[in-house]
């Protein structure tokens, strides 16, 4: 996505850009998490 469509969007919901950007951070976290946690069972699997 260029900026500005992100930028359109953003208007359009009435986020501010900090906003936005947590929830992206907070879902990249997320899913970064879930996937150390998948590997690490996969490796204790495989003993």
């Amino acid at each position: 996505m260029d900026n500005k469509i992100i930028e359109n969007i953003i208007s359009a919901t009435l986020l501010d850009t900090e906003k936005v950007q947590n929830i992206l951070n907070a879902m990249f976290v997320e899913n970064n998490k879930q996937l150390i946690f998948r590997v690490h069972l996969e490796l204790v699997r495989l003993g």
